[in-house]
């Protein structure tokens, strides 16, 4: 290991340097010369062209972007979420569904099921024009699981 003496000289000597660099760039800069700026080595720009990316705007690309079946699925219109529960929730469940999950869809609008049936639910849904219906489950005063049926072909 060099002495401390010699680390010091070191870096005074790369400080001198740079700060002649720069001294001399700020006047080429004022004489009205352009100075190009060094461009700091990263991962990013340092990186080589993988030869398996594709380019977004390829014909195969584009070909798969047009025969895909989901695409009226994510055409533009979001989604209409109704929420509801089983048929004698807790309150425990209904905070639950209406203060953590409610707010995690935007749009979405909660109803207690009070004692409708899952198909009555489901018809009232699509005729509605709601896109999903989410049912909360419970057991012991806690959500245990979700129900969830993408209308209008189900589940």
């Amino acid at each position: 290991c060099a002495p401390y003496s010699a680390v010091s000289t070191q870096s005074t000597g790369r400080k001198k340097r740079r700060k002649e660099a720069q001294l001399d760039a700020d006047a080429r800069r004022a004489q009205g010369e352009v100075v190009p700026r060094k461009v700091p080595r990263t991962i990013e720009n340092t990186r080589e062209p993988d030869v398996t990316t594709v380019a977004p705007n390829d014909a195969e690309v584009l070909d798969d972007a047009n025969a895909d079946e989901l695409a009226a699925y994510f055409a533009g219109k979001g989604p209409k979420i109704m929420l509801t529960t089983n048929v004698a929730p807790t309150k425990h469940v209904l905070r639950f569904v209406w203060q953590e999950l409610k707010p995690l869809f935007p749009g979405a609008r909660a109803f207690k099921r009070q004692k409708f049936q899952i198909r009555d639910i489901l018809r009232y849904a699509e005729n509605a024009g709601y896109t999903d219906v989410i049912v909360v489950n419970e057991d012991r005063k806690k959500p245990n699981g979700l129900l969830l049926v993408h209308l209008p072909d189900g589940p």
